[in-house]
């Protein structure tokens, strides 16, 4: 994981904690017709997700001034955005606190 400055603050191999962010997602609102970006997102984090099955990293943007976050590099999908909870927000944000 990556801070807006892309300098890297958290790495784990940990299927547990990989676990934990994946499942944050897959349970998002990926309704896209209500997916509205703000014209100027501010990146807050970034995630890099390594699928081994088709050898390619996933980048999760974590922003500040909005719930959404965007995926892309998907095999197939390319590009998706979800909307986050306001507590799943939360814990996306603060990864440190989140996947000790």
């Amino acid at each position: 994981m990556y801070d807006s400055g892309n300098s890297r603050i958290l790495y784990t191999t940990n299927k547990n904690k990989i676990s934990l962010v994946s499942n944050l997602t897959s349970k998002s609102d990926t309704n896209a017709a209500k997916i509205v970006m703000p014209q100027k997102p501010k990146v807050r984090c970034r995630y890099v997700l390594h699928q081994k099955a088709h050898d390619v990293n996933i980048n999760l943007y974590v922003y500040s001034n909005t719930r959404n976050i965007k995926m892309t590099n998907i095999p197939i999908l390319k590009t998706i955005y979800y909307r986050l909870s306001p507590g799943d927000y939360q814990k996306m944000s603060s990864p440190e606190s989140y996947l000790k």
